[in-house]
C-alpha cells in the first residue's frame, strides 16, 4: 500500500470523524480475518494525523502475525512517532494476552523525522519484542539519548543482523553510546552509520566496540563521517580476521591522499583489500588530528549542558542560541510579514510557536484543482552559486553536473542572463 495516499487533494486526505481511509482499510481487513506478515505504507503522508486511523489496524489480530513493518517517508514528526510506537506496544501486549505473541523481525521507518522522542519510544517497543532482526531507521534526526536508548533495546534481541542508523545526529558521544551495545550483538552482519557526524572519536568507539567482537559482520558502513587517517586505520585494523567480511566502506571522510594509501596498507596486512571500498569523494585532512579533537570535546561540552533525561529538540536548541547571539533583537511580526520580509529578527519574532505556525501556512499553500503553476526567481541562488563555485572545498562532481545543467535551454534560468553567464564563467575557470 505503499503511495497510495500520494497526490491526494486536501478533501480526499483529510481524515474522517471515524478515521478515514485508514480506518476503512484496517476494518476491511478484520473482517476478513486477514493475518499479515508484510505491511508496506511507505511513502504515504500519514503524519501523526493519520496515527487515528492506523491505530485500529496496528493494534488488532491482523497484525499479530506481523513479520515485516515498512514505514518509510510517511512524515511522523515526534508525536507521530512517539504514536507509532504505543500502536505497536499495545499490539505485542494484546498479541502476547491473546497467546499469539508478535514476533516483528524487520522494522524500516527512514526519512520520517523521528528525532529523540520517537526513537525513544520505539525503543521501548524493541526491548519487549526482542525477535528484531533488521532495524532501519536513516535520517530521522535522532541525537545520542535516541541513539542510546535504541542501542540498549536492540541488544536485547539477540538475533539482530542489520542495523542501519545513517544520516541521523550521532556524534562522538552517540557512538559511545551505541558502541558499549555493540559487543552484545553477536550474530550483527550489517552496520551502517554513515554520515553521523562520528569523527574521529566516534570512529575510534566503535572500533574497539567491534574488535573481537560481532564475528559475523559482513558490511561495515562508515563513511562521510569527518573521520581522520589514524581513526581510519584504527577500524580496518579493528574489522580484520572476519572471513564473512565483504565491504569496509570509509569513502567521503578526511584522509587525504597519503590517509588513503594508509588505510589502503592496513587494510592490505589485515587481508581485507579487496573489502575497502573506493575513495572518489574524500577530503582533505584537517590541519591535525588535536584541532579536531579539540572541536569534539567543545561540542560534547556544549552537549553535556542540557539536564539528563530533558530532551530538547535540535531545532530549539538552535533557536534558543540564535537568540542570544548578539545583534539579533526579535521583531514581532505575523506569519504573512515574515514571508514579505524574511529575517532572523523576523523569524525569532514569531515567537515559540514558530516552527508551528510556519507548517500551518506551508500545508495551506496548495491547490486543490491542481491547475496552479509555481514559478521562481532563481536570480539569488545564481548569484549565491558563483560565489560558491569559486571555493575550494565545491565538490568537482557537482560542478560537473551544473555545467551540463547550464549548458541546455532552461526558461527558470533563462531571464536571468546576466547572472547565469557569469555563472558559467565561473564554472569553467
Amino acid at each position: 500500500m505503499s503511495y497510495i495516499g500520494n497526490g491526494l487533494m486536501l478533501a480526499e486526505a483529510e481524515p474522517e470523524p471515524n478515521g478515514g481511509s485508514p480506518t476503512h482499510v484496517g476494518s476491511g481487513l478484520m473482517l476478513a480475518g486477514a493475518r499479515l506478515t508484510v505491511l508496506d505504507l511507505s511513502d504515504n503522508a500519514v503524519g501523526p494525523v493519520g496515527m487515528d486511523g492506523l491505530h485500529v489496524l496496528l493494534t488488532s489480530p491482523v497484525c499479530y502475525t506481523l513479520q515485516r513493518l515498512l514505514l518509510n517517508n510517511n512524515g511522523w514528526g515526534p508525536t507521530g512517532g512517539v504514536r507509532l510506537a504505543d500502536c505497536l506496544i499495545e499490539c505485542h501486549e494484546r498479541s502476547v494476552r491473546d497467546g499469539t505473541p508478535m514476533k516483528l523481525r524487520e522494522f524500516v521507518s527512514g526519512r520520517s523525522r523521528l528525532e529523540n522522542p520517537g526513537a525513544l519510544r520505539l525503543a521501548e517497543f524493541f526491548k519487549r519484542v526482542k525477535t528484531m532482526e533488521k532495524v532501519v531507521m536513516p535520517q530521522n534526526g535522532i541525537y545520542h539519548e535516541g541513539v542510546q536508548a535504541l542501542a540498549e533495546a536492540l541488544s536485547e534481541n539477540p538475533a539482530l543482523q542489520h542495523l542501519d542508523l545513517n544520516d541521523n545526529l550521532l556524534t562522538p558521544k552517540g557512538a559511545r553510546a551505541l558502541a558499549k551495545s555493540l559487543p552484545k550483538m553477536e550474530e550483527l552482519r550489517v552496520l551502517n552509520l554513515n554520515d553521523c557526524l562520528l569523527r574521529a572519536a566516534g570512529a575510534r568507539a566503535v572500533a574497539a566496540a567491534i574488535r573481537g567482537n560481532n564475528p559475523k559482520l559482513e558490511e561495515l558502513h562508515l563513511a562521510f563521517n569527518e573521520v581522520t587517517r589514524a581513526a581510519a586505520v584504527d577500524l580496518v585494523e579493528a574489522a580484520a580476521g572476519r572471513d564473512s567480511l565483504s565491504l569496509v566502506h570509509l569513502d567521503g571522510n578526511q584522509l587525504g591522499e597519503e590517509g588513503i594509501e594508509a588505510v589502503r596498507d592496513a587494510a592490505a596486512a589485515a587481508g581485507l583489500a579487496d573489502t575497502l571500498g573506493g575513495f572518489s569523494e574524500d577530503e582533505d585532512e584537517p590541519d591535525s588530528d588535536e584541532e579536531q579533537d579539540e572541536e569534539e570535546d567543545e561540542e560534547e561540552d556544549g552537549e553535556g549542558a542540557e539536564s539528563e533525561g530533558e530532551h530538547v529538540s535540535p531545532m530549539k536548541r538552535e533557536e534558543a542560541a540564535a537568540a542570544k547571539r548578539p545583534g539579533i533583537t526579535p521583531i514581532p511580526c505575523t506569519v504573512a510579514e515574515f514571508l514579505c520580509q524574511p529575517t532572523a529578527a523576523r523569524l525569532l519574532g514569531l515567537g515559540d510557536q514558530r516552527q508551528q505556525l510556519l507548517t500551518k501556512e506551508a500545508l495551506n499553500v496548495k491547490c486543490e484543482d491542481k491547475q496552479f503553476s509555481v514559478s521562481w526567481d532563481v536570480k539569488g541562488m545564481l548569484v549565491a552559486l558563483t560565489r560558491a563555485v569559486r571555493q575550494p572545498y565545491f565538490p568537482a562532481t557537482v560542478r560537473d553536473t551544473l555545467q551540463t545543467f547550464l549548458s541546455r535551454p532552461n526558461k527558470t534560468v533563462d531571464v536571468h542572463p546576466q547572472q547565469k553567464h557569469l555563472l558559467m564563467q565561473a564554472l569553467f575557470q
